[in-house]
């Protein structure tokens, strides 16, 4: 089969796969056989088709036929397109996908920012407290200030906060509350503290700081990992706080403690103490000074710790094991018109009588309890002899007299300046002012054998001084009285010319009593007790003229 030459139209020169092409010839270049490879290369965007013949309607064969598959393959081999055409078409797309990669790049990494901040600026948004705020114990999160309010007042009256205070006072502990302390609160400015965070910022002109929006979203994002706690303010006064820790002292204070004397044998003169205990003072200035420190800062929950100043005992258990001992022995002779018996009761009473440090003794109370009555000193000289001697015997052994009541007139029945009168408007009181404890054992034995008459031994047993050193009781009479001249009294009822002295004159007296303090048999010191004057009586005479 022949095909016409085309004699208008230039054919390259070279072989179709030769690159470059060379020049269109006017010879016939046979066409390839048609294949598939072919039409799935060729790209009719790029390499057009090759012009038709104007003078060839059709693709026909001499006989009539379709010669449409050569005539196609040829066409197409000649179109083929070209090798640097297409290599830089693919080098354009390649370029442009890059492009459009940094394209999209730039806009994720400018655009999520934009998001971030719409984000967070509609977290800061609102008129709710944030979450992870509470006051006086009550979550506030995501409540408006007008909701908190109304809760706080409905939980605690909007007065009170969780508040758990103790205070350490040595072995002992208190609970504190707020009723104790006089406190007042109001939940108003903890109430603004919580609801300016996250709105407030610490310091938005300060160069080094960050920007207001950035310390505030922090401020926010804290509180999940450290939520804010916040309590009523609390009002208070010092002097109230004060009296709170006077009240304190006075139960927790204690004074030093003495050993004291416990049991006594009377017949072995054996005794039996008590261990001495340390005092305690408490220190209220600096217990109210950590108080309100602690209630200027704020703190709900705080454990104080009182301090005290210790006193230490004078008197130990073993000074008193060492040194108690015998002191004084006094003794008088006892005569009642009411017969031994009266002796007796008064001795079992004040046998084994224990004075403590710091107590008081009532010869009169001891009277009563035994059963005695008590008479006038002309009707009964028994009691004020029993005081007398009993107080003789406490003045040595260092014990102070609070009451003394002396005799109207000298009396051979007691000792000028030592006698302690008792009467129903008169009683020795005796207190113990000295750091050890004293006790009394008394005796009695008659001296005849009805046991109306006898001698009354009393004996005084305390902490023994020094070795050497002693103290006795001495009356010293400072000057006389002179009587004035007798008393005349007319009697006409007695014989005329006759007299009868009625009542003898007496001279009077001053006495000083005096305890004198000796060491090794030598006075050392003497402290004068009282003065006593006795005053003189003048002779009563009656005359009838």
């Amino acid at each position: 089969m022949s095909r016409k030459k085309k004699k208008d139209r230039a054919e390259p020169v070279g072989g179709l796969y030769d690159f470059p092409p060379g020049e269109w010839t006017e010879e016939e270049i046979p066409a390839p056989e048609f294949s598939a490879f072919t039409l799935q290369d060729h790209d009719p965007l790029q390499v057009p088709y090759p012009d038709e013949d104007p003078e060839q309607d059709s693709f026909l064969d001499e006989d009539g036929q379709k010669d449409l598959p050569d005539r196609l393959s040829g066409a197409l081999r000649r179109c083929r397109p070209r090798p640097a055409e297409s290599g830089l078409w693919r080098a354009l797309f390649f370029a442009a996908l890059a492009v459009l990669i940094l394209l999209a790049g730039f806009a994720a990494r400018y655009h999520a920012p934009y998001f971030s901040f719409r984000s967070d600026a509609s977290l800061l948004a609102g008129d709710r407290f944030f979450s992870g705020v509470s006051v006086d114990g009550v979550d506030l999160s995501g409540m408006t200030y007008e909701t908190a309010q109304r809760r706080l007042a409905s939980e605690k009256d909007g007065t009170a906060s969780p508040f758990s205070w103790t205070i350490v006072l040595g072995d002992a502990s208190v609970a504190v509350s707020l009723a104790d302390l006089g406190l007042t609160g109001s939940n108003s400015q903890a109430l603004g503290q919580a609801y300016a965070v996250g709105r407030s910022v610490a310091d938005p002109e300060a160069a080094w700081a960050s920007s207001p929006f950035a310390q505030r979203l922090r401020a926010v994002r804290s509180l999940s990992a450290q939520p804010l706690s916040l309590f009523s303010a609390q009002k208070y006064r010092r002097s109230d706080v004060e009296d709170y820790v006077a009240r304190l002292a006075r139960r927790f204070d204690r004074p030093a403690e003495n050993a004291k004397l416990e049991r006594m044998n009377f017949v072995s003169r054996t005794f039996s103490f008590t261990e001495e205990k340390q005092g305690a003072v408490l220190d209220q200035k600096d217990l109210a000074d950590q108080i309100c420190g602690a209630l200027d800062r704020g703190q709900d929950e705080a454990v104080l710790t009182a301090r005290f100043t210790y006193d230490v005992p004078s008197i130990r258990k073993t000074d008193l094991l060492n040194r108690f001992g015998l002191l004084n022995v006094y003794s008088f002779y006892a005569q009642t018109p009411r017969g031994s018996q009266e002796v007796r009761k008064i001795v079992s009473a004040m046998n084994g009588l224990v004075v403590q440090a710091g107590d008081r003794l009532s010869f009169k109370a001891v009277l009563q309890k035994a059963g005695c009555a008590i008479h006038s000193f002309e009707e009964d000289p028994l009691p004020t002899q029993w005081a007398s001697c009993l107080m003789e015997g406490a003045l040595c052994a260092g014990l102070t007299v609070r009451d003394r009541t002396a005799l109207p007139a000298l009396s051979a029945l007691a000792e000028p300046g030592k006698e302690a009168l008792i009467s129903e408007s008169s009683d020795l009181l005796i207190e113990n002012t000295a750091m050890s404890p004293c006790c009394v054992l008394c005796y009695y034995t008659p001296r005849n054998g009805a046991g109306t008459a006898g001698d009354v031994t009393v004996e005084w047993y305390g902490l023994v001084p020094e070795a050497g050193e002693t103290a006795a009781l001495v009356t010293e009479k400072i000057r006389e009285i002179t009587p004035d001249e007798p008393l005349l009294i007319k009697n006409e009822k007695l014989a005329a010319g006759s007299k009868l002295i009625t009542r003898e004159a007496q001279t009077g007296a001053e006495y000083a009593c005096r305890l004198v303090y000796s060491r090794g048999g030598r006075e050392y010191r003497r402290e004068t007790l009282w003065t006593t004057v006795y005053p003189a009586r003048r002779q009563t005479v009656e005359y009838n003229d």
